[in-house]
């Protein structure tokens, strides 16, 4: 930790059905990241997964969480900052590693889920309770409301943030939006969600991937705690 400051370290999870042997989003953003004046180093955790919900969020993903969590630790206690940029179920890896983590002590400063398969209200996927403890600085979902992929109810346990945005309530309180920022406004702290054109997995398409990069190198600008 030279100089007492917090080095950003971005952690790059892609969603099931990713090819292995070839470079996918994360591996481009992380390149196009390097090319850029910024402090962040990115790692990308890479895995095999399929199109099998039940067994990936109540099995798969709390292994690969643990595993992540464990990892990241080491970073966390050289004095690295913890940032997050994830895609449909690597939402649910991030959520799963970052409470272990927060039960170790660890702190997340920002968190995108983009085209994410976790709850929408933020209560219910815990990202609140992180939030008001002071574990989870801000979050943004990448919302496309033509997200087919997320539309289905065949999709359960996952949830559908990535097709409708945060929110927070119960059965008794209704739902209702948090905060939406426009592409050109300067978040705070808290919850945030972004609209784009294109479906579950266009943020990635070439005609529109440089955009969804650029937004995310505006959302990680890094605010220390």
């Amino acid at each position: 930790m030279a100089n007492g400051k917090r080095r950003p370290l971005l952690v790059l999870i892609h969603g099931i059905l990713a090819r292995q042997t070839t470079p996918g989003w994360p591996e481009r953003l992380a390149e196009w990241l390097w090319k850029k004046p910024t402090s962040f180093a990115s790692v990308t955790r890479r895995y095999a997964a399929g199109p099998f919900p039940l067994w990936n969020v109540f099995f798969k993903n709390r292994r690969l969480a643990l595993a992540l969590a464990n990892d990241l630790e080491v970073f966390a206690q050289d004095g690295a900052e913890l940032n997050f940029v994830t895609h449909s179920n690597g939402a649910d890896i991030a959520v799963k590693a970052m409470k272990i983590l927060a039960k170790r002590g660890y702190k997340t400063n920002t968190a995108i889920f983009v085209g994410a398969a976790i709850s929408c209200d933020i209560g219910r996927s815990g990202l609140y309770e992180l939030h008001q403890t002071g574990f989870l600085k801000r979050a943004f979902a990448y919302c496309s409301e033509t997200d087919l992929a997320l539309r289905f109810r065949v999709t359960w346990p996952y949830g559908h943030l990535g097709r409708v945005g945060f929110r927070f309530g119960g059965v008794d309180d209704g739902y209702w939006n948090l905060h939406t920022t426009r592409r050109d406004e300067e978040p705070g702290n808290g919850f945030f969600t972004r609209w784009f054109p294109g479906g579950h997995t266009g943020y990635w398409q070439p005609e529109n991937e440089l955009a969804t990069f650029e937004q995310i190198l505006r959302d990680l600008n890094p605010v220390p705690f």
